[in-house]
């Protein structure tokens, strides 16, 4: 029968009370209270006297139940801490891709325009050569008599 909303007696009898090895000389039975979780896992044991008020039990399951929620509590704080050290992380980690990625892209630009720049420049010989004057004139003299001493010499392999 119930014994409190949410909890039910646990059955008695000398199977169980050697189960849990609370049976004593002469086949009594010893007080006690087993807090077993779902998962059948004994949490909590105690031993009464024969003559102790289930009061105390009770006082007991309550302070089971506040230390079980203190716990919880604290679980809960350390995972929201958790989770905002999680996105302070992501954060930290988009932005630093972001700025290697603007670096990135600046270098790229920066060689594009020095590739630009070298597609683009002529020859420091060359450009001497465009700009001098009296060099290209003594060039176009000087293959004007080369051409004229070739057309008048007489072939020499005949």
């Amino acid at each position: 029968s119930p014994t409190q909303p949410g909890m039910t007696s646990s059955p008695t009898g000398p199977k169980m009370a050697r189960d849990y090895q609370m049976l004593l000389e002469g086949g009594v039975a010893a007080r006690g209270t087993f807090l077993i979780d779902g998962k059948g896992i004994v949490r909590h044991i105690t031993i009464q006297e024969l003559r102790t008020k289930i009061d105390g039990v009770f006082a007991e399951i309550r302070a089971a139940r506040a230390e079980r929620d203190a716990v919880w509590e604290t679980f809960k704080a350390q995972s929201d801490e958790f989770h905002a050290w999680q996105v302070q992380d992501r954060v930290r980690r988009a932005a630093e891709y972001e700025a290697r990625e603007a670096e990135y892209r600046v270098r790229r630009a920066e060689r594009q325009a020095r590739e630009d720049a070298e597609e683009d420049r002529v020859h420091p010989f060359w450009q001497e050569l465009m700009h001098c004057d009296r060099l290209v004139s003594f060039f176009s003299d000087f293959i004007t008599t080369v051409f004229a001493e070739t057309a008048a010499a007489p072939d020499a392999s005949r």
